[in-house]
């Protein structure tokens, strides 16, 4: 189910709210019943995309944010460039975000009522993008050390839940469920570091504070 409330965003980014609207905007103009991505959904995969170990060009992941025919069918072309510019736009301003940042800002989709985060959604963008490029992405984890390939094993395990495909008992769900949304920014700046060291995090000059990732036993 389409999460279409909403979108709430960890720290304070300049004009968030403004990009976050027009982006709204022109994903919700979509054809629906080819369910397209929503903003949480698109900004995961971005995110995903931009830290895949090769190059994925425009062209290979705009069809995926159309939805499951990856025809957008504009009624014109105005429309078209006016939607491919708010969703390179968004790129932007996520590849902007992990070169200038020591944790990237997901979008979360929010409830209408305020106060309930959704961080499914953006995992399952997030892996959307990861499938892209599946060989090159187990070619990395294969080499990558014990830590990476415990945090890309936690992110597997969210998404696992999300699917509907985990194993993990209830408690062990609601555990993970309850910390997710402030974990995942740390699991993915741990894998950036070394999936795509030219979109490197800066290093901060105090850490206030240290949030590791483990995959649930």
């Amino acid at each position: 189910m389409k999460f279409l409330g909403r979108y709430s965003w960890m720290f304070d980014m300049p004009r968030s709210k403004k990009r976050l609207a027009q982006l709204s905007r022109v994903l919700g103009a979509l054809p629906q019943d080819t369910l397209p991505m929503t903003v949480t959904e698109f900004d995961g995969f971005v995110t995903g995309i931009l830290i895949t170990p090769v190059h994925v060009t425009p062209p290979e992941w705009l069809p995926y944010v159309w939805g499951q025919t990856r025809d957008a069918q504009f009624p014109n072309q105005r429309i078209a460039e006016a939607t491919i510019d708010a969703l390179l736009a968004h790129f932007d301003v996520v590849a902007s975000e992990l070169a200038s940042m020591t944790e990237v800002q997901p979008v979360y989709s929010e409830s209408n009522t305020g106060g309930l985060f959704f961080w499914e959604p953006w995992i399952d963008g997030f892996m959307q993008a990861v499938a892209l490029r599946r060989v090159e992405w187990q070619a990395f984890i294969e080499r990558a050390d014990e830590d990476v390939q415990t945090t890309f094993s936690f992110l597997q395990s969210l998404h696992d839940v999300y699917t509907g495909k985990s194993e993990l008992l209830a408690a062990q769900i609601e555990e993970i469920d309850a910390v997710a949304c402030d974990v995942i920014p740390s699991c993915i700046s741990m894998i950036a570091k070394r999936s795509r060291p030219d979109r490197c995090f800066p290093q901060p000059a105090n850490v206030q504070r240290k949030v590791t990732c483990q995959s649930p036993g």
